[in-house]
């Protein structure tokens, strides 16, 4: 279970759309999430009597009373993530309220016999989200202050921020920034994968075209480069603005990114706006979305060779990755789970069994 804790207020909160983005990356669309809106919580007031009746709950070892339900699921969660907006040198209020709620000494950490706290929560992983208008931003009033209580009392070892700071200082450009940052998170987490989005019309076919080369580590079907709202299957056939797009985790020793994108324009019709195939609509067009700028250089080689082998403009979107936003289960490994399913990709494409270029078919279009 992934416990997402959201400090967040105001409506269309910059930290809130990170880790938007961070929670689709996590979990996918069928993994459960849950999420304790901080600004719904009606924290008990902190008195003596509540004292007393807490202490007296911990005495008596009943930790399923409604008092602590907050730490109980705190400590039961496999991934902790925390949005908060960076105020006064540190956090809202809200989410000081709720870190007293869950240190219960029993539930969420214990003693040891030499007086040191002992973690008790099943967490491997806690991600801070945050961001400022500002750049003055140290660690050890907000973040530095949660990450101390993940390691030493929570037993939570891996605590990682993620920050977007200096958002509001004059001449800069937020949106860029954010986008930067949200590159960062739609990245591999190893050292030595690298990832790259391509639209290249229904992603049944291109997953399936793409997962027969060596050196391809990892594939994901998912909707990109739309509004900032994960959309259903439904809402991106209804035109929600998202392309069908698939994300590909690569060893670049193994296969270069040139050596991807020229499969990739081997099985589209880049002059074609809007259609692959039989399928038309603002989801079927083509893209490439990168993540950092450095992979831009060798995009762009491809990218003109194409361009000059056809004498036109190409039509495909070759853009930073805005977003992305996992697809539904039943749409990964599509044409696995059903041998006979629909594709625009001719079947010849699926057999380059040496990954090689000798013997491959010519271009689907």
């Amino acid at each position: 279970m992934i416990l997402f804790i959201n400090a967040c207020v105001r409506k269309n909160s910059r930290t809130r759309r990170l880790a938007d983005c961070l929670l689709n990356r996590l979990k996918g669309q069928d993994a459960e999430l849950t999420e304790v809106k901080l600004e719904d919580c009606a924290f008990p007031k902190t008195d003596e009597a509540f004292l007393a009746r807490r202490d007296q709950l911990i005495a008596d070892g009943s930790f399923d009373d409604p008092l602590f339900s907050l730490a109980r699921q705190f400590a039961k969660a496999d991934t902790i993530v925390i949005a908060a907006p960076y105020y006064d040198l540190s956090f809202p209020a809200a989410l000081k309220q709720y870190l007293e709620q869950i240190n219960v000494v029993g539930l969420t950490f214990r003693y040891t016999p030499e007086g040191t706290p002992e973690g008790l929560c099943r967490a491997g992983q806690l991600y801070y989200i945050t961001t400022a208008g500002g750049a003055y931003v140290p660690e050890e009033y907000g973040f530095g202050y949660v990450k101390a209580l993940a390691q030493n009392f929570y037993g939570i070892s891996d605590v990682q921020l993620i920050q977007a700071s200096g958002l509001d200082l004059y001449g800069a450009d937020p949106e860029a920034i954010l986008a930067q940052t949200m590159r960062t998170l739609y990245g591999s987490e190893q050292d030595n994968t690298a990832t790259i989005y391509l639209a290249g019309g229904c992603f049944w076919g291109m997953q399936k075209f793409f997962d027969q080369f060596d050196g391809v580590l990892k594939t994901e079907v998912g909707y990109a480069n739309g509004p900032d709202q994960a959309p259903t299957y439904q809402e991106v056939c209804s035109d929600s603005g998202h392309a069908e797009t698939l994300r590909i985790d690569y060893d670049p020793a193994a296969i270069s990114l040139t050596k991807l994108l020229e499969y990739y324009f081997m099985v589209i019709d880049p002059l074609s706006v809007n259609q692959q195939g039989h399928d038309r609509g603002i989801q079927y067009r083509t893209g490439i979305y990168y993540i950092t700028d450095d992979q831009l250089p060798e995009i762009q080689t491809v990218y003109q060779q194409e361009e000059a082998k056809y004498g036109a403009k190409l039509a495909v979107e070759l853009e930073p990755l805005h977003n992305f936003f996992s697809a539904e289960e039943y749409h990964q490994k599509y044409l696995d789970k059903n041998p006979g399913g629909y594709c625009h990709i001719p079947s010849k494409f699926f057999n380059m069994s040496d990954g090689g270029t000798e013997h491959r078919p010519t271009h689907v279009h």
